[in-house]
C-alpha cells in the first residue's frame, strides 16, 4: 500500500512539475512544431476585443487545418530564433517581413498554395514575420508579432491544400 502511494505522490509531483508537458505533446501532434518554452495559449477572444484571428482560408481546400494562437512574456527574436530551427527540420524556411493582414495572423489561399516560398504581405498578420517550411504537401507556418508584454504567434499546419474550382468556394 505505501508503494501505491508513493507512485501516486511522484505522479502528482510531476503534473504539477511540468503542467505543459500534456499541452506541448498536443501541440507537437496537431500542428508539428514544438510549442516555444513557457508560452500558453492566447486568453479566448470576445466578439468585441480586436484580437488577430488564427488562420483564414480563402478559395483553398485542405484535408486538414490545424491552427491555435499562443503568447509569450519572451521578446520576439527569441521565438523567431526558436521557429527557424524548429522549422529547418522539415525542410527549407522562407521568411517573410512586414505583414499587412489586419484580421489574422495567417492566411491561406490560392497563390500562397500554389507557391508556398512566396511573401505576399496580406497573407500574414500587421506587423507580424512570417516563417514557412513545406514538407510533403503540408504547410508549416508561424507568424510572430510583438505585443506590450512580449510576443503573440500562431501555429498553423495545412495539409493537401490545393485551389478551389471555380464557383465550389463560395463565403457563407
Amino acid at each position: 500500500m505505501s508503494l501505491l502511494r508513493i507512485a501516486a505522490s511522484l505522479a502528482i509531483a510531476a503534473a504539477v512539475l511540468n503542467p505543459a508537458s500534456a499541452l506541448d505533446r498536443d501541440i507537437s501532434h496537431s500542428l508539428g512544431v514544438k510549442l516555444f518554452p513557457g508560452a500558453s495559449e492566447r486568453p479566448g477572444r470576445t466578439r468585441y476585443d480586436q484580437k488577430k484571428g488564427a488562420v483564414s482560408l480563402e478559395d483553398v481546400i485542405a484535408s486538414n487545418v490545424a491552427a491555435d494562437v499562443f503568447v509569450s512574456s519572451q521578446p520576439p527574436d527569441r521565438v523567431l530564433s526558436f521557429y527557424r530551427s524548429e522549422l529547418k527540420r522539415l525542410g527549407a524556411v522562407t521568411e517573410c517581413h512586414g505583414g499587412a493582414n489586419p484580421r489574422v495572423h495567417v492566411r491561406v489561399d490560392a497563390d500562397s498554395v500554389s507557391d508556398p516560398s512566396a511573401c505576399h504581405i496580406f497573407d500574414f498578420g500587421i506587423g507580424d514575420t512570417e516563417l514557412k517550411a513545406v514538407r510533403n504537401g503540408e504547410q508549416f507556418i508561424v507568424a510572430i508579432g510583438e505585443t506590450e508584454h512580449g510576443t503573440e504567434f500562431a501555429i498553423v499546419h495545412v495539409e493537401s491544400a490545393h485551389r478551389c474550382p471555380p464557383g465550389k468556394c463560395e463565403m457563407i
